[in-house]
């Protein structure tokens, strides 16, 4: 996964792209995240919106709101998260390796099935 920008709270907003890896745009602490050495020019990326309010927003509107705003969000949520990636796999368009990277190393994200198994 890519990490797109680090929030106020230091945290980390990661994103697959979904797509490549099926990891969505979402938060993180960074004790989970594994520096590698392969970096992608994002800079003219327009991520200002991306912030620690905007993930508490998106949790408070899928307990509180009735079913029509909670979905009418939820699709722009989704909208941003295929904007966002349609400009990282532009930018990996040339970088084939990279991109084969990215889809190989959802075999190190944590997922709940895989630890449930493990713990038992």
């Amino acid at each position: 996964s890519n990490i797109t920008k680090i929030t106020h709270s230091n945290l980390c907003i990661i994103t697959g792209p979904f797509s490549l890896n099926g990891i969505s745009l979402r938060r993180i602490n960074p004790r989970y995240v594994i520096p590698t050495g392969h970096k992608i020019n994002i800079d003219k990326m327009e991520l200002t919106n991306l912030d620690d309010g905007y993930f508490l927003f998106l949790k408070k509107i899928q307990k509180k709101q009735n079913l029509y705003n909670r979905t009418r969000i939820i699709s722009s949520h989704y909208l941003r998260q295929i904007s966002i990636d349609k400009e990282i796999l532009e930018l990996l368009k040339n970088k084939y390796f990279f991109s084969y990277y990215l889809k190989t190393s959802t075999l190190f994200f944590p997922r709940n099935h895989i630890f449930q198994k493990i713990q038992n």
